[in-house]
């Protein structure tokens, strides 16, 4: 049931309700009216009140006709009122969801926002020009970000009945059928872009796409190698076709097509970056551009390689090339933490906290660095605090602030938010070894002992697994 047609029937059931309890209040105070009218009437003396009573009922249930048929009216219309109401503000409302989803990620409010905006105009705008079928198009993509699958699966359709060569359309619903497991709709319209366009990437991309879904990945990197062989001049095919390749640890082909395709010029803004970008829209971080989503694979493979040099010298172009994304500074800091390069860590990290200053990974990895190697603990606990403030249920978030605290002395502060992360995520080692440092710090030796035991019991591969095993033997002595 769509929202409109809740809302509807709740308004309805709502003031019905307001209609129903006002006219039982009416019917329990029957007897005053009742004398009410009596005193209005002439009536014999001496009659008694049952005859008084009977006298009344008609006026009475005159009365009360009359009374429920005017708050029927003025229910009917408030009603109206609500309806009319409901009709201008509904597509604001109906796909009011929790986790919004652009390029993979939660949508940050003022983007939710702008998205929704959109989405109003373009319905607006579809409304106004129902032959449109480039509107409809756009109304259809618009749908599928706010989550309204089936309004976009008739969004399409219909593009597809205005114009049956959009290619776009065709392509982006297969993937669409795909996705949500409808094999017969999928090869509907694989076989359509095969019979219309056989010389098109976008066919051997949708066939990927499905047989990705199915986990046939030999058969989908074969599909995503034919796109590229019609079409070897597309960054954005090879992104695909790379990060596949990745999965399947053919590094030495991944690097040669990622720097083949670094030297090759952007790519233009037609039909099969549309349809690349489409398959990209499941990954964990969109990339904004094809160069960045280039240099971060050709990276990756360059250290499943041992080429850490290059990878490095990788990112950091990567990083002064793309001003925007916090992607290439944050992988730079997570290589020169395994390389044990700590102070170029956490200058990446600040790199990428300037571009995205709300991102709670990054701030853990700089209070981590700041705790563990003596760095600045001040601008740390500012920054956890900060992201406490926003996430104060998010256990990992409490347990880098309460952390930090500690380090800080603070003992007393940082217990409770140690408890709290320790509880909440209880199969975290990580999380137990804090809560039991913090115990012993506090002189509870026994209640640390039960922590660190817990927490090496979990794993023996975690960070500062030593240091636990040196604070349990030191618990126990004590």
């Amino acid at each position: 049931m769509s929202y409109k047609l809740l809302m509807w029937f709740f308004g309805f059931l709502t003031l019905g309700l307001i209609a129903f309890l006002g006219n039982s209040f009416l019917l329990a105070h029957r007897r005053y009216f009742i004398e009410f009218k009596t005193k209005r009437h002439k009536r014999k003396r001496g009659a008694t009140p049952a005859e008084q009573e009977e006298a009344a009922r008609p006026f009475f249930l005159f009365w009360w006709l009359r009374q429920y048929a005017a708050s029927l009216a003025a229910v009917c219309f408030v009603y109206l009122l609500a309806a009319a109401g409901t009709y201008l503000v509904a597509p604001l409302l109906s796909g009011a969801k929790k986790n919004r989803y652009t390029g993979g990620i939660p949508a940050k409010p003022q983007q939710q926002k702008e998205l929704w905006k959109s989405y109003v105009e373009l319905s607006v705008a579809a409304e106004k020009n129902p032959e449109n079928a480039g509107i409809h198009l756009q109304l259809a993509r618009a749908q599928r970000r706010q989550g309204l699958e089936q309004k976009a699966l008739a969004s399409y359709h219909k593009v597809i009945y205005l114009d049956p060569l959009s290619l776009d359309a065709q392509f982006e619903l297969g993937c669409m059928a795909a996705a949500a497991g409808d094999a017969t709709l999928a090869a509907s319209q694989v076989s359509e872009l095969s019979r219309r366009w056989p010389n098109r990437p976008e066919r051997y991309l949708l066939q990927s796409r499905i047989a990705f879904l199915a986990g046939k990945q030999p058969e989908a990197l074969a599909y995503l190698r034919s796109a590229l062989a019609v079409k070897r001049g597309s960054r954005e095919i090879r992104v695909l076709l790379v990060d596949m390749l990745l999965q399947q640890h053919a590094y030495a082909e991944a690097i040669r097509l990622a720097q083949e395709g670094l030297k090759l010029p952007p790519d233009q803004r037609n039909e099969t970056v549309n349809a690349t970008q489409e398959l990209r829209t499941s990954g964990v971080h969109p990339f904004p551009s094809s160069s960045t989503s280039l240099s971060l694979l050709l990276a990756r493979s360059l250290l499943a390689v041992g080429r850490h040099a290059e990878a490095e010298a990788t990112l950091q172009a990567a990083t002064k090339a793309d001003p925007f994304s916090p992607l290439p500074a944050l992988f730079l800091g997570d290589v020169r933490i395994a390389r044990g390069e700590y102070g170029g860590a956490l200058l990446a990290y600040e790199e990428t906290l300037k571009r995205d200053p709300e991102n709670y990974v990054v701030i853990n990895n700089i209070a981590s660095l700041a705790v563990e190697h003596g760095f600045d603990l001040e601008r740390a606990a500012t920054l956890a605090a900060r992201m406490y403030a926003k996430y104060p249920q998010d256990p990992a978030v409490a347990d880098t602030l309460g952390w930090v605290l500690c380090q800080q002395g603070k003992v007393a502060a940082a217990l409770p938010l140690l408890q709290f992360a320790a509880t909440g995520a209880s199969n975290n080692p990580v999380h137990r070894y804090h809560y039991g440092a913090a115990l012993l710090k506090n002189g509870q030796n026994e209640a640390a002992r039960k922590e660190l035991g817990a927490a090496l019991k979990l794993s023996r591969q975690f960070d500062g697994v030593e240091k636990a095993q040196a604070l349990l033997a030191s618990a126990a002595v004590k």
